[in-house]
Order: C-alpha cells, then sequence, then structure tokens
C-alpha cells in the first residue's frame, strides 16, 4: 500500500482523507483508503494507506505516475502489521 499519512491524532488522518476525497480532482475514492492503527508502547500511530497491490514495484510505479500530492512515495507492506 501506499502510505499517504501517519499521525498520533485519528482527526488528522479522517481530516486529510476527507479533503482528498472532496477534492475537484475525482480520482480519490472512499473504499480505495484504509486506516491502519501502530499501538506501541509509546502510543498509537494512526497511518493512512492507499490501495493495495501485488509487489512493491508496481506501488512503486503507480505512485510515481499517478500519486501528485506526495514528495516521495513510502510503500509500506501490511502484512507486517
Amino acid at each position: 500500500s501506499i502510505q499517504m499519512m501517519s499521525s498520533t491524532d485519528l482527526t488528522k488522518i479522517q481530516s486529510f482523507l476527507n479533503s482528498l476525497i472532496n477534492s475537484n480532482e475525482n480520482k480519490y475514492y472512499e473504499d480505495d483508503f484504509y486506516i491502519v492503527a501502530l499501538n506501541t508502547t509509546i502510543g498509537i500511530d494512526y497511518f493512512l494507506l492507499y490501495k493495495n497491490f501485488e509487489n512493491k514495484e508496481k506501488a512503486i510505479v503507480y505512485c510515481n505516475k499517478y500519486i501528485d500530492k506526495l514528495k516521495k512515495c513510502l510503500i509500506v507492506n501490511v502484512q507486517n502489521f
């Protein structure tokens, strides 16, 4: 998956997601996103992830071609969560 954002504040994640979905670009759909929570001894980190891909290479190609909101594509293997 492509990491769109991470934060310790779930409200910030939800607000950013809503801004993507409600943008005039019409290229982001709510069903393509999911939020993952990583609970550690120092707190909870939330990750806004976009789509699932068969492998890292396909995710990188997609990100570089279609995701202009990110300065750098960060690919996350959610199977590790």
